[in-house]
C-alpha cells in the first residue's frame, strides 16, 4: 500500500559503503551512496586475477528523492561496466546503488 510517513535519520551511518562478494571465480562489488546531493567516487582494490569485463547494475534516478511506493519510478539499469582492475575508480550517483559483477 505504501506509507506517507517519514523515516528519521540515524546517527553514525556512513554516507557511502562498499560490500564485496566472492564466489569462486566470480566477484561482485556493491557500492551504496546515501548522500542526496553529492556523487561519491570510490577507489577499488580488486584482488589479483580479476581483470575481465564486468556487468554494471545501477539502482538510480535523476531525482534522488524518487521512490517506488506508489508507482515504479526507480528501475535497475543494466549495462556493460568497466573492466576490473586494482585502483579503478567508480562514481556512484547521489542516492544510488551500483553493483559491478565479473569473472576471473
Amino acid at each position: 500500500k505504501g506509507s506517507k510517513a517519514k523515516v528519521k535519520g540515524r546517527a553514525g551511518v556512513p554516507m557511502a559503503v562498499c560490500y564485496a562478494f566472492r564466489d569462486g571465480g566470480r566477484l561482485s562489488v556493491m557500492l551504496i551512496n546515501r548522500s542526496l546531493s553529492e556523487p561519491t567516487t570510490v577507489t577499488l582494490d580488486i584482488p589479483q586475477g580479476f581483470s575481465g569485463p564486468t556487468r554494471q547494475y545501477a539502482l538510480t534516478h535523476p531525482d534522488p528523492k524518487a521512490h517506488n511506493r506508489f508507482e515504479e519510478n526507480v528501475k535497475v539499469l543494466e549495462s556493460e561496466g568497466p573492466p576490473f582492475k586494482s585502483g579503478m575508480e567508480v562514481v556512484v550517483p547521489p542516492a544510488s546503488v551500483v553493483v559491478l559483477a565479473g569473472n576471473k
